[in-house]
Parts: structure tokens; sequence; C-alpha cells
């Protein structure tokens, strides 16, 4: 892969790759011969696509500024630009490192612009042409004039493309996982960023109560593919109710994911649910009944389980190698206040009711709908104590081998506004002691430092999540050079945590997420809001799932609806 770093580097190669065009390409040197036939056919091996993806952590300053060279679109660090063509397809070029994808042109241009458009989160993998009136040559362009062409002389009734075909090593568009997602504001919109990029699903469908948001996305699919297709709901249930979906992933706002899940169940989906779980307890282990009574595919968004610095930590403290697990310190991000707003009318563009759901009724504000308010908005939320939380919460109890059971006891105090839009906790520290002695503090992060930090007899490991660097530490320092023996545990590993969800959709397997997982990682969340919010010690049995002999306690497990909605 050519690395094109300064200014001095640019001009020395944009000289060899002028000089080095024709050898490569087959068009002739002044005073030369076009290459032979056996050399072209030596690097032909995939359909030239006239575009030549340069790499480089930084593409400022690289000039000049017009061309004959059109800027496509952006891969992350990896820009691609597309020349234009000056003859026959050019073969591929042995020399970058995307073999299939990245060819140099038939003629690189004396004068070509570098300058990188605006940056897409969704990479469009059509050649966008942006000289007037020139149209973008895709691949099924190519092959549509490939068979126009044929056509003079064979009837050519039917054009294939080669996605259909499942080219290049991918699945056929009948053999992949057809996905809807349900909801597509910011949560929402970085998930189905994640899944366009891989091959083994079709997003079919986006929905979306406010209209902008759904349009956004639509858009993003039809890019994404160079086609249109895609559908578009203001309602989840007409998602829900189409046959040819396989699975749907879910990044509503917090107070929708279960209602949304068990409707997609019961449809017959695998779901992918966006972290916190539900607004309940109840709420839980109403979805954990119905995945299990179903038998769907589920992947909780905790994708820490996906982080290797995760895994590596929680195997270290799950073999023994640091005694036995004294104490575990958990710090996330602290939650928001904010003061009352006036009501205001309700756009045109959103479905308020819709948003509401099961929710109490309240005033229109834009505020109480922005994802820096309703987060903070106990009507829809817990606040950060779960919808950040639960990332660190659901490390420390892999690490501590709790996963599937919770712990005995739990106590702690919070900080909550007395007045204004947001009421969720937004400074807090917990304290859950379980079974095997390990003593959790769950705090936010001016408190313990954000990460999971396990402290046992022999040594500690602190790991970071892994937006955050991922960083991984321990004492004593071997602790991190030790590989587990045959006979020690090994936890499930995933690289990638929505890949995960999609093999585990073709295989039926357990995802690295299950639901029996989230459910009790989601509980710690809920018991230490409730103990924060009585102001005392409760006593709870993971078996039974309640607070024994506390019919207070017991019942803010539970959180009433509005009707027509219901569990």
């Amino acid at each position: 892969m050519l690395r094109l770093k300064t200014q001095e580097t640019r001009r020395p190669l944009m000289s060899w790759f002028r000089r080095s065009a024709a050898a490569w390409t087959g068009a002739r040197k002044p005073g030369g011969s076009a290459r032979s036939a056996a050399a072209s056919s030596s690097h032909s091996r995939s359909p030239a696509k006239g575009f030549l993806r340069i790499r480089s952590r930084s593409m400022g300053g690289i000039a000049p500024r017009r061309g004959r060279l059109a800027h496509v679109t952006s891969f992350g660090r990896s820009r691609v630009y597309r020349f234009r063509r000056r003859g026959s397809i050019a073969a591929g070029h042995p020399m970058t490192g995307h073999c299939r994808e990245s060819f140099l042109p038939l003629a690189i241009p004396r004068r070509a612009d570098y300058t990188p458009c605006r940056a897409s989160r969704v990479p469009d993998r059509r050649m966008l042409m942006l000289e007037p009136g020139r149209r973008a040559l895709t691949r099924r362009r190519l092959l549509q004039g490939a068979a126009s062409a044929a056509g003079a002389a064979v009837a050519a009734p039917y054009v294939i493309t080669s996605t259909a075909l499942g080219a290049e090593g991918r699945p056929a568009a009948s053999d992949r996982i057809t996905l809807g997602f349900i909801g597509t504001g910011g949560r929402g919109t970085a998930l189905l960023t994640n899944f366009l990029g891989l091959y083994e699903s079709q997003t079919v469908a986006v929905c979306d109560v406010k209209r902008p948001m759904r349009e956004r996305a639509r858009q993003m699919v039809h890019q994404h593919y160079g086609k249109e297709g895609c559908a578009v709901y203001n309602d989840f249930r007409e998602v829900c109710g189409r046959a040819d979906i396989d699975a749907c992933v879910i990044g509503s706002t917090d107070h929708w994911h279960v209602l949304h899940a068990l409707e997609a169940v019961r449809s017959g989906k695998d779901i992918y649910v966006e972290k916190p779980l539900g607004l309940s307890i109840e709420q839980d282990k109403a979805l954990r009944r119905a995945v299990q009574r179903y038998g769907r595919v589920f992947q909780f968004g905790t994708q820490e389980r996906s982080s290797w610095s995760t895994r590596e930590a929680c195997q270290i403290v799950r073999n023994g190698w640091i005694g036995k697990v004294r104490r575990i310190l958990v710090g996330t991000r602290y939650s928001r206040s904010a003061p009352n707003f006036p009501p205001m009318p309700v756009p045109e563009w959103l479905d308020y009711d819709l948003w509401l759901g099961p929710a109490p009724w309240a005033p229109y504000t834009d505020n109480r709908v922005s994802n820096g308010y309703w987060f903070h908005i106990s009507d829809y939320s817990l606040g950060f104590i779960a919808g950040c939380g639960i990332h660190t919460i659901d490390m420390a109890t892999w690490g501590n081998g709790t996963d599937l059971t919770g712990p005995v006891e739990v106590q702690g105090a919070g900080e909550y506004p007395r007045d204004g839009l947001c009421d969720c906790v937004t400074a807090w520290s917990a304290d859950l002691t379980f079974a095997n002695g390990a003593v959790m503090n769950f705090t936010d992060g001016e408190k313990n430092p954000l990460g999971v930090r396990f402290e046992g007899t022999d040594g500690w490991v602190f790991v970071k999540e892994r937006h955050l660097g991922g960083t991984l530490d321990a004492e004593p320092k071997e602790l991190l050079r030790r590989t587990p023996a045959p006979g020690d545990l090994h936890l499930p590993v995933s690289n990638h945590h929505q890949q995960n969800f999609l093999e585990c959709i073709r295989t039926r397997a357990q995802t690295v997420a299950p639901i029996e997982v989230a459910v009790r990682s989601d509980t710690l969340c809920h018991l230490s809001d409730i103990a924060m919010r009585l102001g005392r010690r409760l006593r709870w049995d993971p078996d039974k799932e309640e607070f024994p002999g506390d019919d207070e306690a017991n019942r803010m497990l539970t959180r009433p609806m509005r009707s027509p909605w219901r569990l």
C-alpha cells in the first residue's frame, strides 16, 4: 500500500506514477510499444474499477487542486479517487494492497485534484464522477454496457450483477441475512454503519418516528449499495411484520428497547438490542422468557465482550492468576441535570405519541426528544448509571464469573436533581456484595477511574473500555505475558460484535452477549438505582430475582405503562 505522507514525498511518487503508468496498464509510452497480451493477462484476475486507493494518515496539503482526478468517497483513513479513462479497461495492479479493489488508471493525468470531499461515515461504493454530464461507472453499469454491446450479435435478455452472484467471495444476495433497523438516531446510525460494512447482511428496511432520521438512514443504505430498494417506516410493527426480514437491529430510545424486541421476537426475528436493556427488571425478565420460548438469537450491545483487552483481563481474573478477588472498582461517566423548558408545538416530522409510547404523557419540547436530555429523564432511561455503566458493569461481572447470577446485597448513595427536565442520578457510589466474597464498588467517573480494576490477594488487573483506548495493566507485570494453558479457562472469542451476531444467526449458536447475561448485567444497574432511591441496604436473592421480604423494594422491580402498551 502506498503511503503519501508529506509534500516532499508526493512529488517523486507522482513522477514515478507518470513514468510507470503505461507499464502497468498497457498504454504506449512515447516511442515505445504496448504491453504484451501475456503480460496483460497475468494481471487480469479481477475486472478493473478504474480507481486508485491511496492510504495515508493525513491527506491535507496535497496539491494541485483541480484536474482530471475526481474524489469519490472516504473509507475511514483510506481515500478513494477515480481517474478518467482514456482507453480500454486496465488490468489489476499487482503492487497495491487491495488487489481486487485498487487499480491504477490507464493514463495518469498531468493535473489532479487530491482535495478530499466531505468525509462520509458510510462507504459509498459507487464511483461518483464529479464532472458535469458524466455518469459514474459502477460494476453494474459496466456489466450493463457489456450486455448492450453483446446484444448486437447475441440476445442478452438478462443482466446479472456481480453482487447478486456473490462475487469477490461475498454471499449472493439470496444468501445474505436481511436486516431491519428500528431506531436510526445517533446509536442506531452507528450500528447501521457497522452492519453495512458486513457482506453477510443486507439492510432492507429502516424505521424511526422522526422522518429526517429515517430518510437519512435510507439514503445511507442507498448510497452504500448503489441502488434503491430500502423501505422506510414510521411504525416498528410494519418492520417486524415483514416475512422477508431475518433479524431486527434495535437502536431506539431506552424505554422502547424491550417492547421493540418483544414484537420482533414474537414475529420470528433474531434481534440485536442496543444497551441498556429495559426500564425495569420485570421488562428484562419478560424479554428473556420470550427469547427462550421462541428460540431466537439475541445479541446485547455490550460490545466490550468483543474487545481483546477486556477478554484478556477477564481471563486473568477467572483463571485465578491474581488470587482470590476481594474488590472490584468500576467507574463510568456521570449523568447531567437540566432546567425545565417551556412547551412547544410538535413538529410535523415527528410522531410524538409513538415516540412517547409506554412512557407517561408529557408536553413536547425539542430537548425532551434530544439525545442530550432524554438519556437523563427517568421516564425514558435510567441515566448513565445504565446507559454507560452497563459496559463496565458487564466487564466486571464477566471477570468475576457472576454473569449468570447476581449479588446478595446492595447499598449506595447518589445525588438526584430536585427540579428540572432531567431527574436521573448524576453522581453515585454503590457497593454490591457477591456470594464469592467479592465487593463491587460501582461509581461515577469522579470517584473511580473509568474502567474496571480487579483486586485480588496476589495482584490486580485494570482495563478500560475499547473506545477509551482499551488500556490493560496489571501487577505483577508477568500477568500480561502469561497465556492460558490447555486446561485453563478460555473465554469465548469475538473480535467483531456485529459479525458475531450474524455468525450465530447462521449457526444458531449462542452469541458472546446472550439474553441470560444481558439480564444479569442490566439487573446490577437497576439494583444500584433502587438502593440509592430507597436510601438503605437491600438483600437480594439472585435465584428468585427478588428482594426477600421487602415489599417496598419489590414494587420498584416493575413500571406502569401508558395504554395501550403492555409486555
